[in-house]
């Protein structure tokens, strides 16, 4: 996390993708971004990077290598469309989910 001197946060998510290429966050590493930037308002962006290690043969077995010089990133920034609309998507089930397990808990309470 990276404070501003405006205040503003900049998250940063890394990832280890062990022998497979990827373009990007999976579906739920996707959800997981927007998760973060919902519950952390003052949070502008987040940076996704990942490095996609192979296997490299050695005399003892194997050893893992970044399969290209550098790892990889990519920026999302809050007010993007498509977060936008995925937080629309998840707030809304999360608040279920919250209440659903409210509920429980003071049911269990006046046991």
């Amino acid at each position: 996390m990276l404070e501003r001197p405006d205040g503003s946060l900049v998250l940063a998510e890394i990832k280890t993708k062990h022998e497979r290429i990827v373009a990007g966050p999976t579906p739920a590493e996707f959800r997981q971004l927007v998760w973060q930037l919902f519950v952390l308002p003052e949070a502008t962006e987040l940076r996704w990077c990942w490095g996609e290690l192979i296997k490299v043969p050695t005399d003892e077995g194997f050893r893992w290598e970044l399969r290209r010089d550098s790892p990889k990133a990519l920026t999302f920034y809050r007010d993007d469309p498509k977060i936008v609309a995925a937080q629309a998507q998840i707030v809304p089930i999360a608040t279920r989910v919250l209440a659903a397990v409210r509920a429980v808990r003071g049911e269990e309470e006046n046991r």
